[in-house]
């Protein structure tokens, strides 16, 4: 009787051994063998974004597969961060099972936007790519790639331009885009035939909401009258000037005006306001102008002319809020009265791209 009773009492031991080594859980080990290799198609590392390229791939990230030591689920974490952060405040990017990634130009300057990054101002930034596989092991990160890039300003719907006297005709399936540039204020730089007319519609494809004239303005400025349906009487179209060429356009719907001026065809950069100081710009679209010079750290400022006289022709220089790498322009029709602020030279010394962008009406001043 006592040896059964000893069988027994051995038995339930093992029983009660073998299911708590049963239920018992045993974390795998981790070794952290490989993190992921970070590869950017990245070549110069310096980017002014345009809004008008938001669909155009920026560069391309990929990475290989981290190593944890044992057979996991592992996903990946893109970070950006402004440099010199060490990561402590960055955004997450990405988070998927996957080894690449596409940035293109809408992509990174809405999260730009989204970390509170100021439009038109050059940025110091990093990416790296993180293995995560859980709480209990910590983040095999990869090497760090840096560049610089200026964002732009996300701004509202545009409203567009239509006429005898544009590129398009009176075609309101794809008339002019004109976009908004601030406080209910359009404008944009449009081939003008001579003598012709124009209007401006909300929606392509529609004929209201729609701005014409009131019948008392002339081709360089007036009041606009407004047609919320397309019950509602027609407004008087506006007319182009006599002269055909590029111009600047400005519809203001809020006060209900617009306004039209001459863009040339060549303008100069004046440093110093000198006319023995002048550098040419080279006109790589409508509106838009490039200029490569050196600056060398001088506090000389400089401004835009329309010719190489300084004291006859139309100029455009800043406002208080401008500053040496962006500002908005201000125009002046010639040398004499209230002039607009000259543009402060940068402090570096260096090789600079300044562009001139009569569409959104400004400048940027960008270290090659």
């Amino acid at each position: 009787m006592k040896s059964i009773l000893k069988y027994m009492f051995f038995m339930w031991i093992v029983s009660l051994t073998s299911c708590i080594h049963k239920d018992e859980e045993y974390a795998p080990l981790i070794n952290y063998l490989e993190s992921p290799e970070l590869i950017s198609t990245i070549e110069d590392g310096d980017f002014i974004l345009f809004e008008e390229d938001a669909a155009d791939t920026l560069f391309e990230l990929s990475w290989n597969q981290a190593d944890f030591g044992y057979d996991a689920a592992i996903s990946y974490v893109v970070e950006l961060d402004e440099l010199g952060n060490d990561f402590s405040n960055s955004l997450e990017i990405l988070n998927a099972n996957t080894f690449s990634m596409t940035l293109t130009v809408q992509s990174l300057n809405e999260f730009l936007t989204i970390m509170g990054m100021e439009p038109y101002v050059k940025k110091d930034m990093e990416l790296r790519v993180s293995g995560v596989v859980g709480d209990a092991a910590q983040r095999q990160s990869s090497n760090v790639i840096s560049f610089k890039v200026v964002p732009y300003k996300l701004k509202l719907a545009p409203i567009y331009m239509l006429g005898s006297g544009t590129v398009v005709g009176w075609d309101n399936v794809n008339p002019v885009e004109v976009p908004h540039l601030y406080d209910k204020v359009y404008g944009t730089v449009s081939t003008f035939i001579p003598n012709e007319w124009y209007k401006f519609i909300r929606d392509p494809g529609t004929w209201a909401p729609m701005w014409g004239s009131d019948g008392t303005g002339n081709n360089a400025s007036g009041i606009l009258q407004y047609r919320a349906t397309d019950a509602d009487s027609d407004p008087a179209s506006i007319p182009t000037p006599d002269t055909e060429g590029d111009y600047r356009v400005l519809v203001d719907i809020q006060n209900m005006t617009y306004a039209v001026y001459p863009i040339p065809g060549t303008v100069y950069l004046s440093l110093g306001n000198s006319s023995s100081d002048l550098f040419s710009f080279s006109q790589t679209d409508v509106g838009i102008y490039h200029l490569e010079i050196d600056f060398d750290g001088s506090s000389a400022g400089w401004n835009i002319y329309a010719g190489t006289s300084i004291e006859e022709v139309p100029l455009w220089g800043t406002d208080e809020n401008g500053s040496y790498n962006w500002g908005q322009l201000v125009y002046s029709e010639n040398a004499e009265g209230t002039q607009p602020l000259s543009i402060a030279s940068p402090q570096q010394a260096g090789t600079y791209l300044v562009t001139i962008n009569f569409i959104e009406n400004t400048y940027t001043v960008i270290l090659k």
